[in-house]
Protein backbone atom coordinates (compact mmCIF):
# COMPACT_ATOMS: atom_id res chain seq x y z
CA UNK A 1 0.00 0.00 0.00
CA UNK A 2 1.17 3.53 -0.64
CA UNK A 3 0.10 6.33 1.70
CA UNK A 4 1.51 9.84 1.23
CA UNK A 5 4.41 8.41 -0.76
CA UNK A 6 5.28 5.83 1.90
CA UNK A 7 5.09 2.17 0.89
CA UNK A 8 3.70 -0.19 3.52
CA UNK A 9 3.44 -4.00 3.31
CA UNK A 10 0.71 -5.94 5.10
CA UNK A 11 -0.06 -9.67 4.92
CA UNK A 12 -3.42 -10.40 3.26
CA UNK A 13 -5.74 -13.14 4.41
CA UNK A 14 -7.25 -15.42 1.75
CA UNK A 15 -10.66 -13.73 1.87
CA UNK A 16 -9.47 -10.11 1.67
CA UNK A 17 -11.67 -7.96 -0.58
CA UNK A 18 -11.01 -4.67 -2.35
CA UNK A 19 -13.49 -1.88 -3.04
CA UNK A 20 -14.35 -3.24 -6.50
CA UNK A 21 -15.16 -6.77 -5.30
CA UNK A 22 -16.78 -5.80 -2.00
CA UNK A 23 -20.36 -5.52 -3.28
CA UNK A 24 -20.25 -8.84 -5.13
CA UNK A 25 -18.53 -11.08 -2.60
CA UNK A 26 -21.67 -11.82 -0.55
CA UNK A 27 -23.05 -14.20 -3.21
CA UNK A 28 -20.09 -16.52 -2.60
CA UNK A 29 -20.49 -16.79 1.16
CA UNK A 30 -21.71 -20.03 2.70
CA UNK A 31 -25.49 -19.99 3.12
CA UNK A 32 -25.38 -21.05 6.77
CA UNK A 33 -23.45 -18.23 8.39
CA UNK A 34 -23.59 -17.60 12.10
CA UNK A 35 -24.94 -14.29 13.35
CA UNK A 36 -21.66 -12.46 12.63
CA UNK A 37 -19.52 -11.99 9.54
CA UNK A 38 -15.85 -10.94 9.58
CA UNK A 39 -14.71 -9.15 6.43
CA UNK A 40 -11.18 -7.94 5.62
CA UNK A 41 -10.99 -5.13 3.07
CA UNK A 42 -8.12 -3.23 1.47
CA UNK A 43 -8.63 0.25 0.05
CA UNK A 44 -5.09 0.53 -1.30
CA UNK A 45 -4.26 2.86 1.58
CA UNK A 46 -5.56 0.85 4.52
CA UNK A 47 -6.28 -2.74 5.46
CA UNK A 48 -9.19 -3.07 7.89
CA UNK A 49 -11.29 -5.82 9.37
CA UNK A 50 -15.01 -5.24 9.77
CA UNK A 51 -17.43 -7.32 11.78
CA UNK A 52 -21.08 -7.31 10.74
CA UNK A 53 -24.07 -8.45 12.76
CA UNK A 54 -26.42 -10.44 10.52
CA UNK A 55 -30.14 -10.07 11.10
CA UNK A 56 -31.95 -13.13 9.78
CA UNK A 57 -35.30 -11.40 10.12
CA UNK A 58 -35.89 -10.55 6.48
CA UNK A 59 -36.77 -6.92 5.92
CA UNK A 60 -39.01 -5.97 3.02
CA UNK A 61 -37.77 -2.94 1.07
CA UNK A 62 -39.29 -1.36 -1.99
CA UNK A 63 -36.66 -1.41 -4.73
CA UNK A 64 -37.53 0.03 -8.16
CA UNK A 65 -41.21 -0.03 -7.19
CA UNK A 66 -41.26 -3.73 -6.28
CA UNK A 67 -41.01 -5.51 -2.91
CA UNK A 68 -37.59 -6.99 -2.17
CA UNK A 69 -36.77 -9.42 0.67
CA UNK A 70 -33.48 -8.43 2.26
CA UNK A 71 -30.94 -9.63 4.79
CA UNK A 72 -29.63 -6.77 6.97
CA UNK A 73 -25.96 -6.52 7.94
CA UNK A 74 -24.92 -3.87 10.46
CA UNK A 75 -21.28 -3.14 11.24
CA UNK A 76 -20.24 -3.72 14.83
CA UNK A 77 -17.82 -1.13 16.24
CA UNK A 78 -14.41 -2.67 16.87
CA UNK A 79 -13.16 -0.21 19.48
CA UNK A 80 -14.23 2.64 21.70
CA UNK A 81 -13.01 5.14 19.09
CA UNK A 82 -15.75 6.65 16.92
CA UNK A 83 -15.31 5.42 13.36
CA UNK A 84 -17.41 5.29 10.24
CA UNK A 85 -20.24 2.76 10.20
CA UNK A 86 -21.77 0.76 7.39
CA UNK A 87 -25.07 -1.05 6.98
CA UNK A 88 -26.00 -3.25 4.05
CA UNK A 89 -29.27 -4.75 2.87
CA UNK A 90 -28.72 -7.79 0.63
CA UNK A 91 -31.39 -9.12 -1.73
CA UNK A 92 -32.30 -12.65 -0.67
CA UNK A 93 -33.78 -13.47 -4.09
CA UNK A 94 -31.06 -11.77 -6.21
CA UNK A 95 -27.89 -13.62 -5.19
CA UNK A 96 -27.37 -11.46 -2.08
CA UNK A 97 -26.51 -8.38 -4.11
CA UNK A 98 -26.53 -5.19 -2.02
CA UNK A 99 -29.73 -3.25 -2.74
CA UNK A 100 -29.21 -0.61 -0.08
CA UNK A 101 -26.07 0.78 1.56
CA UNK A 102 -25.89 3.28 4.39
CA UNK A 103 -22.57 4.73 5.49
CA UNK A 104 -22.05 7.30 8.24
CA UNK A 105 -18.57 8.78 8.62
CA UNK A 106 -16.95 9.72 11.93
CA UNK A 107 -18.24 13.31 11.47
CA UNK A 108 -21.86 12.15 11.15
CA UNK A 109 -22.14 12.70 7.39
CA UNK A 110 -24.31 10.11 5.67
CA UNK A 111 -24.15 8.44 2.29
CA UNK A 112 -27.09 6.30 1.28
CA UNK A 113 -27.36 4.32 -1.93
CA UNK A 114 -30.42 2.37 -3.00
CA UNK A 115 -30.65 0.21 -6.08
CA UNK A 116 -33.14 1.70 -8.53
CA UNK A 117 -32.98 -0.87 -11.30
CA UNK A 118 -31.68 -4.42 -11.76
CA UNK A 119 -31.51 -6.19 -15.09
CA UNK A 120 -30.15 -9.75 -15.22
CA UNK A 121 -29.76 -11.76 -18.43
Amino acid sequence: MTVKGEVKDEPLSLATQDLASYAYQFMFLPKLLKNKLLLTMSTGKRLNQYTYQISYTQELLTIAGAPCKTLHLAQIEQSTQKTDTKELWLSVEQYYLPVRLLMVDDHGKKLEQTLTELHVE
